[in-house]
């Protein structure tokens, strides 16, 4: 009989020397595969905490560049303000000079 029950009875040899049968292999891989699942779902958690973080820090960063550009956006409208008023007020400037002039005449 080449059976299961027959190989769970053979002995090999593992790494420390020691002889073990397939079934004390068994318990020895399922151990190490229920470690290896919780190291898993360990490394699956730090992964999603760490995502979570990045989108956080993301929002954040988009809200300040918005910010930023809010303010870039006012500076502009601002300078263009001052411009306009500048421009009147050589027109105006130009205006009385020459009227300075008519009078003076």
């Amino acid at each position: 009989n080449t059976g299961r029950g027959t190989m769970d009875l053979a002995q090999i040899r593992d790494t420390e020397g020691q002889m073990r049968t397939f079934a004390e292999f068994d318990v020895i891989i399922d151990g190490d595969i229920d470690t290896a699942m919780q190291a898993l779902r360990g490394f699956q958690s730090a992964i999603a905490l760490h995502e979570t973080r990045a989108q956080r820090t993301q929002h954040s960063v988009e809200d300040l560049v918005e910010t930023e550009r809010s303010t870039a956006n006012a500076l502009v409208q601002a300078a263009k303000e001052v411009e306009l008023e500048m421009s009147r007020m050589k027109e105006m400037l130009t205006a009385a000079m020459t009227r300075a002039a008519d009078a003076g005449k």
